[in-house]
C-alpha cells in the first residue's frame, strides 16, 4: 500500500487511512495485507498519534492470535489496551473489542478482561457517546459470557442492549 499523494509529514492522515485499510483487510481475512498496513502505520512512529497506534497494535495482536502466535499476539493486545487506557473512552472500548473477539473465537480467555471492559463501559457511559457505549456493552457482554465466574444473565442483558442502542440511535451495527 503506497499513499503517495500525501506529504511526508502527514503521519496523522496516513495513519487513519492505514488503520482503515488494515481493518478492512482483517475483516476479509487478508491477514498478510492487514499486517503490512499495520507495519506501514507503525513505521511512521513517533509521528503517529496514539489514537492510531493503539488500534493498529490491537489489529496486529488479534491477527497474530488467529494465526497461532498466541504469545506475541497477546503481548500486542495488552500493549494496545495499555495505550488506549489513557485515551478516549470510545477508543478504549474499540481496542478491547479485539481482545474480546479472540475470546469469542475460542482463542483466548476473558477472565482477565472483565475489569477492563467494565471500566471501558463506565467511561463510555460517563462520556455519553452512544457508539462508544454500544461497543463497550458488546465487549463487556462478550467478556462476561466467556468468563468463568460471571453472571450469564448480566452478560445477555449487555449483549441485548448493544444492538438495541445501535438500532435506536442509528449508529454502528453488529
Amino acid at each position: 500500500i503506497q499513499i503517495l499523494l500525501l506529504p511526508k509529514d502527514a503521519a496523522d492522515d496516513k495513519s487513519v487511512i492505514l488503520n482503515a485499510v488494515a481493518m478492512a483487510r482483517m475483516a476479509n481475512c487478508q491477514f498478510a495485507e492487514a499486517l503490512h498496513a499495520v507495519d506501514q502505520l507503525l513505521a511512521l512512529r513517533p509521528e503517529v498519534p496514539e489514537v492510531e497506534a493503539a488500534p493498529a497494535n490491537a489489529i496486529r495482536g488479534a491477527i497474530e492470535v488467529c494465526l497461532g502466535d498466541y504469545e506475541k499476539g497477546r503481548l500486542h493486545l495488552v500493549e494496545a489496551i495499555e495505550q488506549a487506557r489513557t485515551l478516549s473512552p470510545i477508543l478504549y472500548g474499540q481496542v478491547l473489542f479485539f481482545s474480546c473477539a479472540t475470546a469469542v473465537l475460542g482463542m483466548s480467555q476473558t477472565d482477565e478482561l472483565v475489569d477492563d471492559v467494565r471500566e471501558a463501559l463506565r467511561r463510555a457511559e460517563s462520556f455519553g457517546d452512544i457508539s462508544g457505549i454500544a461497543i463497550a456493552q458488546y465487549a463487556y457482554g462478550t467478556a462476561l459470557l466467556r468468563a468463568q465466574n460471571a453472571s450469564n444473565d448480566h452478560a445477555i442483558d449487555m449483549l441485548q442492549r448493544a444492538p438495541t442502542n445501535s438500532h435506536t440511535h442509528k449508529v454502528i451495527t453488529f
